[in-house]
């Protein structure tokens, strides 16, 4: 009898050992439905208590899209972004933003993980991408792919076309800057992005299928060798992209699934395409009319081609933000004399009214009355807006150095409530 207490008195001490020792480790997220995790902020004292999800990611009805140059990344559990040199994200879970750091133990210097994105060149986020299908963020860096898992874990170097970016950490900080890969963009199993080729300078489109690490070189599949390979769109499962053939610009569209190519016969010109909604891809363009510049919004039919102007502004640009089923989100450059905050001095905002277009009626409404800055990217959920300002933009509100802003969104689709965000 007493020998069975004994062995039940050490069983429950090995128990508590077990347990101290998780808690002092601490752990990371990983994908499930049941499991919790502890994440250690800046200050390694605030912890966000997040219950994983499930491994589908299924878009709203009403989803958005945004172009490829957009800061913020979706993934289930997350809104993952630049902001002051660091990768932050924020937590669906508790509204609130952590540094993106899954180790307990980490002093968030510069080896770490939230560091390295800006100190190997990776704080652009046309570089950045989450992938469903596995759950895991790729991210191009030099001549690599590189990727890692959604807690953090297995950093993989996918594919490299050189020697150049494979640094990491303090390394990092002697990493000169060769964008030989550009512009990621994911879609289902396939990471695309455009390689420069260093033997003839030619922009090739390339498609990773993540199942078999398959590469596939679509310009050369297609035997489309142009120096002047302009842009691509993502589709769903096709890729629009655009180059300039004898003089003339040519728009094509690529299937990921069946590899089939075609080219899409337009009425209007190459556009500078930036995103899709359903059928549809919209860009900009600009022009001189009656001795005024004139920019203008266009939508092109991929299936026919079809190219109709849905707005037209006096201005001399227009930057377009995002895409719903309902709304067209765009900014025209509209500039407005403010005064500066910290000195007083004068400056001009340039790119600051945010408004939204209806596709049912063709109504333009001012959805951001706040002049004080100019927007660069924004990204849409529930009743928020997350919205980060040009890095060379004028002061930010209330006078702060932040960069970055969440604020809500109104009944009537106005942005009220703005505030700074981001941990600092």
């Amino acid at each position: 009898m007493k020998k069975i207490s004994l062995i039940l008195m050490l069983s429950f001490l090995l128990i508590c050992v077990i347990s101290c020792k998780s808690d002092i480790l601490g752990t990371t997220e990983v994908v499930s439905t049941v499991d919790t995790t502890e994440l250690v902020s800046k200050d390694s004292i605030t912890t966000e208590t997040v219950t994983t999800e499930t491994t589908e990611f299924e878009k709203k009805e009403d989803c958005f899209s945004y172009p490829l140059s957009n800061k913020f990344i979706e993934t289930p559990s997350r809104i993952v972004f630049p902001h002051t040199s660091i990768m932050n994200y924020y937590s669906k879970t508790t509204g609130e933003a952590y540094l993106l750091c899954f180790d307990p133990l980490c002093n968030h210097s510069y080896d770490c993980l939230s560091m390295s994105f800006y100190q190997t060149g990776l704080i652009e986020s046309e570089n950045f991408g989450y992938c469903v299908y596995n759950q895991r963020l790729y991210f191009l860096r030099g001549e690599n792919l590189f990727s890692l898992g959604i807690d953090g874990s297995d950093l993989r170097n996918e594919l490299s076309y050189g020697d150049s970016g494979k640094y990491f950490g303090k390394e990092g900080l002697m990493y000169v800057k060769f964008r030989a890969l550009q512009y990621l963009s994911i879609y289902d199993k396939f990471v695309v992005f455009l390689h420069e080729n260093p033997e003839s300078g030619i922009l090739e489109l390339m498609a990773y299928d993540v199942t078999n690490s398959q590469l596939t070189n679509i310009s050369e599949e297609q035997e489309i060798n142009t120096y002047s390979f302009m842009q691509y769109v993502m589709c769903g499962n096709r890729i629009v992209f655009s180059i300039l053939k004898d003089k003339l610009y040519e728009i094509y569209s690529y299937d990921l699934n069946d590899k089939n190519c075609k080219q899409i016969p337009t009425n209007g010109g190459l556009i500078d395409m930036k995103l899709f909604d359903g059928n549809y891809i919209y860009g900009v363009s600009s022009s001189v009319i009656d001795d005024k510049r004139v920019s203008s919004i266009l939508r092109v039919d991929i299936d026919n081609g079809e190219c109709s102007t849905i707005l037209n502004c006096d201005t001399r640009r227009i930057v377009l933000i995002a895409v719903s089923s309902e709304y067209v989100y765009f900014v025209p450059e509209d500039v407005v004399l403010l005064t500066q905050f910290s000195d007083q001095g004068e400056y001009q905002s340039s790119f600051s009214k945010l408004s939204r277009l209806s596709k049912t009626d063709g109504s333009v409404q001012l959805i951001n009355s706040d002049t004080r800055y100019d927007i660069e990217s924004v990204f849409f959920f529930e009743d928020k807006v997350l919205m980060s300002n040009y890095d060379q933009g004028p002061a930010a509100p209330n006078g702060t150095n932040h960069r970055l802003f969440i604020a809500n969104v109104d009944e009537n689709g106005n942005i009220v409530d703005i505030t700074p965000f981001g941990v600092e």
